[in-house]
């Protein structure tokens, strides 16, 4: 006999609603229930799959079932509360772990900035908080039934590291709130676009993805590029190891080794501002340090900011770290008895597979030992090991159209729950022309396959990122934050705005606390019927108007009933154009919840705020402390 793995110690089932519990036992056999003192009834059908559909529940636990076919399962520790699937990608899958240490440097304390809420994961024991994570599966040629594993895990801290950080701070806001059991489900992978999410019979609406995804359904062929791909990577590491210098007799990584042509170079660095932008293969960076006589061997951290494509770090000629892709924080801890008092070699072996190369600036690169930190930016020791062609990016079938919907979202379709929160995008900016439209199917795919035509949609809008000093980043992000800007006229959808806590160096922002308790502030209002405001300013409506026969624009904002807010002395990244090709910047005073702008000269076609990838200063809020959404509008229509 077997039971969904949804179905296992610990759950949360959806209160107020009914639930249907489905498995497979014996065929045509008779299946019970005793579950609270009652008795519930079926039979198995011809294949053995069976559904047991259990009334509402109020909110409570723990609770024992007993589910009783060709054998006895016993399920432990129930409880009912509010359920919710957590989905999108590596924003939403990032762990608690991530988010401990802000990645800054506080230099005059000359220590690492230790996040506000540290200190309360540690402690932290959360038994009315649960979350189950679906296995990282795709599937091409037909939806999977049910998912292969998986258990649910009440939050302390010996769980709570790997949990979604934005799951884990919303729940906490709104169990908090509501003293009812919460119950989250993560299905997200990291850099899966949105066409994943979604299932074929949609997407074949719209064309584009017909040829690829008659492709992947040939299972001789998925293997065959999986096969490939691992064989051309394994064969490029392998030579890029055999012509490596650094790896020879002596290895450049041993304390002793002396630095024969190495020159100086300033870490950190990207190397596309130098000649070794275009280069791929290992560089090897080599630098000695101090450590005082106060040192007395406590826990040490070695930090190296964030390194692309990948690393090796070496500490006196052994191997304490090694990431293998460009985005985690380098956080490696230091073996006992390996530092010590007087001189250090530190060595790290960069590898630029497929990317310009580097070490990303305002990212902390150092030791930290008790309440001290040692700076080891500035220069280091420099030569490049071996140059190689670049290496072919690896195909990454979860990405691939309907992967994830069959593989990890239509498993859990009979599986009751209370609302859907969705951190994604950033995997789609290279055509956010395509975005709106998506979105708006995959919402509709997902209250179909959960019976539920008003299924909660929160969702988040992408933050700010991007070095716009030194580069031009374009406006990509900012055409698709427009086009998740117009999902909010679908019905029970909420979008919490995040340009105020984006890092520019950074993918994945730190601040995932406040991307949290901006999603419970949308619950609050769509699920609990709270009458508050729940998230920031969103362009509603404009007018021509004449003040003294002088022109003006006026902007109507919603989410801003008590009032709009400039933090400082003028808006910022407000302009507007005659033409959508040149931009003026546009000054504008407040009027409750509308904004004033003088039109200095023949009237504006277009109007825009905050319209870049990073745009640094967006300072419109609402009263209540939430920033306004980024929107680009043509005064010929509303938007």
């Amino acid at each position: 006999m077997k039971l969904s793995p949804l179905f296992s110690n610990g759950m949360v089932l959806l209160r107020e609603k009914e639930q249907k519990l489905f498995g497979q036992t014996a065929p045509n056999s008779n299946v019970t229930i005793n579950f609270l003192s009652q008795t519930y009834h079926t039979f198995s059908d011809t294949s053995g799959n069976f559904t047991i559909t259990l009334p509402k529940m109020s909110a409570g636990g723990p609770y024992e079932m007993s589910i009783i076919g060709d054998e006895i399962i016993t399920i432990q520790d129930i409880y009912f509360g509010d359920v919710y699937l957590l989905s999108g990608q590596s924003n939403m899958v990032l762990p608690i772990s991530r988010t401990l240490n802000k990645n800054k440097i506080n230099w005059q304390a000359n220590s690492l900035i230790r996040s506000n809420n540290a200190d309360e994961i540690h402690r932290v024991n959360e038994k009315f908080i649960r979350y189950f994570t679906v296995p990282k599966q795709y599937q091409f040629d037909t939806p999977a039934d049910d998912l292969e594993e998986g258990i649910w895990l009440s939050v302390t801290p010996e769980t709570i590291l790997p949990m979604s950080a934005v799951g884990y701070h919303f729940a906490k806001e709104i169990h908090d709130r509501y003293d009812i059991p919460i119950g989250l489900i993560e299905a997200a992978v990291g850099g899966a676009p949105i066409e994943a999410f979604i299932s074929e019979e949609t997407l074949r609406q719209f064309g584009r993805y017909d040829s690829i995804i008659k492709q992947n359904k040939q299972k001789e062929y998925v293997d065959s590029v999986i096969n490939a791909d691992n064989d051309r990577m394994q064969h490029w590491y392998q030579a890029l190891d055999n012509i490596d210098l650094g790896l020879k007799q002596q290895e450049w990584y041993q304390p002793e080794y002396q630095e024969e042509g190495f020159t100086s170079r300033v870490v950190p660095e990207l190397f596309r501002d130098n000649t070794i932008g275009a280069i791929r293969g290992s560089f090897w960076f080599r630098k000695t340090f101090t450590m005082e006589e106060d040192y007395l061997g406590e826990d040490a951290i070695l930090y190296l900011g964030s390194i692309i494509d990948s690393d090796q770090a070496y500490l006196n000629g052994k191997l304490i770290g090694r990431t293998e892709y460009q985005y985690p924080p380098r956080c490696y801890p230091i073996p006992a008895g390996l530092l010590k008092n007087g001189v250090n070699a530190l060595v790290v072996r960069v590898i630029s597979s497929t990317h310009d190369g580097g070490f990303v600036p305002d990212k902390p690169y150092g030791i930290r030992y008790g309440s001290k930190f040692i700076d080891l930016s500035g220069n280091w020791q420099f030569r490049i090991g071996a140059t190689c062609e670049t290496l072919q990016s690896q195909s990454f079938f979860n990405y691939m159209p309907t992967s994830l919907y069959q593989g990890m979202i239509y498993p859990l379709r009979n599986y009751a729950i209370k609302g859907v929160l969705f951190y994604q995008g950033e995997s789609n900016d290279s055509h956010p022309e395509w975005y709106e439209e998506l979105f708006r199917a995959m919402i509709k795919d997902w209250r179909t396959l959960f019976d539920n035509q008003s299924l909660p949609f929160l969702y988040v809008q992408l933050a700010n990122f991007g070095d716009h000093k030194r580069f031009n980043t374009g406006t990509n992000w900012a055409y698709l934050r427009e086009a998740q800007r117009h999902i909010l006229n679908v019905p029970n959808t909420a979008m919490a705005v995040t340009l105020d806590i984006g890092e520019y160096n950074d993918l994945h922002p730190q601040n995932k606390q406040a991307v949290g308790k901006r999603l419970a502030l949308a619950a609050r209002a769509i699920l609990y019927e709270e009458d508050i405001t729940y998230q920031g300013p969103i362009i509603s409506d404009y007018n021509f108007i004449l003040i003294e026969d002088r022109p003006y624009l006026e902007l109507f904002f919603s989410s801003a009933e008590n009032g709009l807010l400039i933090m400082g002395d003028q808006i910022q990244t407000l302009e507007f154009s005659t033409d959508g090709l040149t931009w003026e910047v546009a000054k504008a005073s407040i009027d409750d919840n509308k904004l004033l702008i003088s039109v200095t000269t023949k009237w504006p076609q277009f109007v825009r705020y905050a319209f870049a990838n990073n745009p640094e200063g967006a300072n419109l809020y609402n009263t209540e402390g939430l920033p306004a959404s980024s929107f680009l509008l043509s005064l010929q229509a509303t938007s």
